[in-house]
């Protein structure tokens, strides 16, 4: 008995729409006869070969790697959403070569095994907290975030962020002089705010 390969119009479990089977002569006829599928001729079926073969041979165009750079200026680019500074990802030539040009990314070496910024431990999966001294992806200057080791170490390296125990000291500016008075402080020895009634 020959098989017969039928093209599906609709889906008929358990095929969908577009997909190509093989049946017994009759199983196709029946399909044919419901309007469920087509009968490929000799021709199609050739076409369908040539094509499968073709995709085979047809390589993958190559990616590049990028990593996005923070603008350095107000009116420098920024990098297209969604991606940040730091962030890296692969796109075709023509893509990665039109982001360097307008100078929101630059050509990134090939990833390798994420290595522990330097005071962490070398365990390259381990989260690692960092501070952030500048504003970047979303936290502002001062605050803590945990990244994977390749991420900290890319925030490092920018210049964004460093390690809590690099970390610049917090300080609070005051606009009062020293011998002014100021309601509700009580951070010089010896002065409670006006009205207070401490026991």
């Amino acid at each position: 008995m020959q098989t017969i390969l039928v093209r599906f119009l609709r889906g008929s479990s358990p095929y969908m729409a577009g997909e190509t089977a093989g049946f017994s002569e009759d199983e196709a006829r029946a399909l044919v006869d419901r309007g469920v599928a087509i009968m490929l001729t000799g021709n199609d079926v050739k076409r369908l070969r040539a094509a499968k073969a073709a995709k085979v041979a047809t390589p993958t165009p190559e990616l590049v790697l990028v990593r996005f750079v923070q603008a350095r200026g107000e009116h420098d680019p920024k990098p297209p959403l969604p991606f940040f500074a730091g962030e890296t990802a692969a796109f075709n030539q023509a893509i990665a070569a039109a982001f360097i040009a307008a100078g929101v990314a630059v050509e990134a070496d090939k990833p390798e095994p994420a290595v522990a910024p330097t005071g962490t431990s070398a365990v390259p999966q381990k989260d690692v907290k960092v501070t952030f001294v500048a504003a970047a992806r979303g936290y502002l200057m001062g605050e803590d975030a945990t990244f994977s080791a390749s991420e900290a170490k890319s925030l490092i390296d920018l210049g964004v962020a460093v390690l809590p125990g690099n970390a610049p000291k917090k300080t609070f500016p005051t606009t009062a002089g020293e011998g002014v008075d100021v309601l509700g402080r009580t951070d010089r020895e010896g002065l409670e705010p006006a009205g207070s009634s401490r026991s």
